[in-house]
């Protein structure tokens, strides 16, 4: 009797074929995303967009700023103290005391009352003096070409590293399938078959523990690096047609910018960003300390979800804290380090922190409430 022994590729396509089934997704190529993009659908439900190759300006470029030092003028006083030996007080000369402006000089005998201001003298301290009779040359001013921004009243301000430096041109070769949303937790549940969110340690009273809420459209919580590695290699097995991994940080930019130089997807003003992503605003919102279910914002120009908070996304690159300079095609970061890169800040972080740009790094063994991922993928 022959026995038949199954592969781990056709183990793979049957269970696809079962998830299929089962969830109604599918490898199944669907309508197409805004700008005609083309969107697939994978076996366990994730929806992918495929983003056109194209090169782009990656970090934050320099602002010209008016000068602080000169506040623009290009040029700045500068004091010179006078070489001269004190001489005579002219305005009490050289007495030190000067009639009391109030008696005109006349002590208390010569009055009804005595005056509060020369204790019934007469006579006050002199000012231009302070009583010593004497005086130093006053301070010469005169105005000098400002060194600060060399008498040009403008200078450049440079970004901080967590807001991408230097900028560079990249180009993105490739066209990878790009998922549409965060991963979620039905998603996870899917491929893992457990509840990381149930698992952490939370605490109501903590804006960094409140306890997750839960639903399979909720992004997945509490996942590391590490275990979005082990997700994406038995997402493989369920989908054998396709290779994922993380998105490198340049890809995860340039699905971000989706065309736009601006940091949100239609302009630099924080209001712009509320249309588009969840986020803690200027004085934060405790009440709103959760992550709310994906794809309940706008989407950008190519139809991807949460780019701009909820969740920061894990990417597959190690930290580099300054980009190389020069252009470059299909980076994919240095070859090692101690932190990975998370992008795209989350319901926690304030507007500036949930750029386009924005960047932050993380132990690729941590978990925590505010953090995720999401996946790319290209066909074998």
């Amino acid at each position: 009797m022959l026995a038949f022994r199954s592969t781990p590729t056709i183990r793979g396509r049957v269970q696809a074929l079962f998830l299929a089934l089962l969830f109604g997704g599918g490898v199944a190529f669907s309508q197409n995303a805004p700008q005609g993009l083309p969107l697939r659908t994978n076996p366990v439900g994730m929806t992918l967009v495929q983003i056109p190759p194209g090169t782009f300006l990656m970090g934050t470029p320099a602002r010209i700023v008016p000068c602080e030092a000169c506040r623009g003028l290009g040029k700045r006083a500068a004091f010179i103290q006078e070489k001269k030996e004190a001489r005579r007080c002219e305005n009490c000369n050289g007495s030190g005391h000067v009639p009391c402006l109030y008696t005109h000089g006349r002590p208390h005998e010569d009055i009804c009352y005595i005056c509060a201001f020369c204790s019934g003298s007469g006579r006050m301290t002199c000012a231009a003096c302070e009583g010593h009779g004497r005086v130093v040359p006053q301070v010469v001013g005169r105005m000098e070409v400002c060194q600060t921004c060399q008498g040009q009243g403008r200078m450049a301000q440079i970004p901080a590293w967590n807001q991408g430096i230097p900028a560079h041109p990249v180009t993105i070769s490739r066209t990878p399938w790009f998922q549409t949303t965060e991963v979620t937790q039905g998603q996870w549940l899917r491929v893992m078959g457990t509840r990381p969110w149930r698992e952490a340690p939370t605490d109501p009273s903590s804006r960094l523990l409140p306890g997750a809420l839960e639903g399979e459209s909720f992004p997945v919580q509490f996942v590391s690096w590490e275990d979005a590695q082990e997700f994406m290699s038995r997402l493989e097995a369920l989908d054998p047609s396709f290779r994922y991994r993380l998105p490198t940080e340049a890809e995860w930019e340039y699905a971000c910018r989706a065309g736009a130089r601006t940091r949100y997807p239609t302009g630099d003003e924080e209001g712009v960003l509320a249309e588009f992503g969840w986020y803690a605003g200027r004085e934060g919102h405790p009440e709103e300390a959760r992550p709310k279910v994906a794809a309940s914002k706008k989407p950008n120009a190519w139809g991807i979800f949460d780019m701009h908070g909820n969740l920061g996304e894990w990417c597959q690159d190690w930290l580099e804290p300054r980009y190389p300079a020069g252009p470059q095609t299909d980076p994919e970061g240095p070859a090692s380090g101690f932190q990975k890169v998370c992008r795209g800040g989350s319901y926690l972080s304030a507007a500036g922190d949930a750029g386009s740009a924005s960047r932050e790094a993380l132990d690729p063994r941590w978990r925590s409430p505010n953090t995720g991922f999401r996946v790319v993928s290209f066909p074998r």
